[in-house]
């Protein structure tokens, strides 16, 4: 998954840093650029200079929230083609959890997807080409390893659908879980449970399914 290599100033640093924490706590209609700039510190006009508009920051800060996530969790985490298909599955759920449910900037891509899974803008179309369709396509690769390639493709991806549910739903279910089980945010060794019991879960009932689609043969 490719991130970004080009050079950003100090002041669009900041920029990005505070718009990333403000859109997270507010959405992005309720954020304002005024609010903004006076986090990073910056002329009103540095927005428009640097991204041209809100629109556009919002699409930018996506990409570099992608970044700093993707280099502190890549979705393989020491894994490559050659690694068992188990211990891929295991790398990408655990990616997938520790960059949703940890804390700082890694987090953001998770929190600002959560939300536009609810309330799509127009940079909906972005996440879905450069975030969304190359993680499905590589936990696709995985599963279907998984199942073998005898397997349906309607098997396939309600298998992915699962897995993806599963990883959903610690982050947007947080406020109930909170309340349900009157507990605070995850913490490091919470999240690696989580992703430990997700993976044995979906291997366990991708291996059923597996020994089906032997046994129809």
């Amino acid at each position: 998954m490719k991130t970004s290599t080009l050079p950003i100033s100090d002041t669009q640093k900041r920029i990005l840093e505070a718009a990333g924490e403000i859109f997270v706590e507010a959405g992005f209609q309720h954020a304002t650029v005024r609010e903004i700039c006076n986090r990073a510190q910056a002329n009103v006009a540095a927005v428009n200079y640097h991204f041209g508009n809100k629109e556009k920051l919002y699409v930018a800060v996506f990409r570099y929230g992608r970044d700093v996530a993707f280099q502190q969790y890549p979705w393989d985490l020491g894994t490559d083609v050659s690694s068992s298909p188990e211990d891929r599955l295991r790398a990408f759920i655990r990616s997938f959890l520790l960059r949703t449910l940890s804390h700082g900037q890694a987090s953001w891509i998770g929190k600002l997807m959560a939300r536009e899974f609810f309330q799509p803008t127009k940079a909906f179309d972005v996440v879905i080409k450069e975030t969304i369709r190359p993680a499905f396509n590589l936990l696709s690769s995985i599963v279907k390893q998984l199942l073998g390639n005898r397997c349906q493709e309607e098997s396939l991806i309600l298998c992915c659908m699962s897995i993806v549910g599963q990883c959903l739903y610690p982050l947007n279910a947080r406020q109930v879980i909170a309340r349900l089980l009157k507990r605070g945010p995850f913490n490091t060794a919470e999240i690696e449970r989580i992703a430990s019991h997700i993976t044995r879960f979906s291997l366990c009932a991708i291996q059923e399914m597996a020994k089906e689609t032997e046994g129809a043969r």
